[in-house]
């Protein structure tokens, strides 16, 4: 009966490993596979309204979050007034928001700055010296995005709109030209 005994401990030690050993691995898909979603993690983002979209191309505004305070997020007239009295950088990458009226969408603004990448298929991502920015992209600019490499310096145009993000007004930043510098 002791040989018995003894199988019976080392099967239910063999049973109780497996099952841990599942119980792990299910841990780990279940922790790696949460994570990768980081583009829709606002509510906002992933049901954009009707207002949000641009209908030439299907693109959404970018999460309010991701916006800087800087002068492209809600900034207050203070902030551009301040700006406007600021003149010009000595730094290479700086954006000019010299205008008072910079969320008109007529105004055509200019900046330098570093090419971060593509943060979606609509946006990219450029280093100025108030800090990363996302500009949202048509059809015709992502052709030229995609021959860009990262960390290259870039001189480009915008424009800003001001769009409606559920009762909240949001500046959209959106690419007009971007080059080489």
């Amino acid at each position: 009966m002791t040989n018995q005994a003894a199988n019976s401990r080392r099967n239910a030690f063999r049973k109780a490993g497996i099952a841990a050993t599942i119980l792990l691995a299910a841990a780990l898909v279940t922790a790696c596979g949460s994570g990768n979603n980081t583009s829709t993690t606002n509510s906002n983002v992933a049901n954009p309204s009707a207002e949000d979209n641009d209908p030439a191309s299907g693109a959404t505004a970018p999460d309010p979050a991701d916006q800087t305070a800087n002068g492209s997020g809600g900034t207050s007239a203070s902030n551009d007034a301040a700006n406007a009295n600021a003149g010009t950088s000595d730094n290479d990458t700086s954006v000019n928001n010299s205008t008072a009226d910079s969320d008109a969408s007529g105004i055509v603004l200019e900046g330098t700055g570093t090419y971060t990448g593509q943060i979606d298929s609509h946006s990219v991502e450029i280093d100025t010296a108030e800090g990363p920015q996302a500009f949202q992209i048509d059809d015709k600019l992502a052709e030229v995005v995609s021959g860009l490499e990262m960390d290259a310096k870039v001189a480009f145009e915008y424009t800003e709109k001001e769009i409606d993000n559920g009762g909240e007004k949001v500046k959209q930043l959106w690419l007009a030209d971007i080059r080489l510098q």
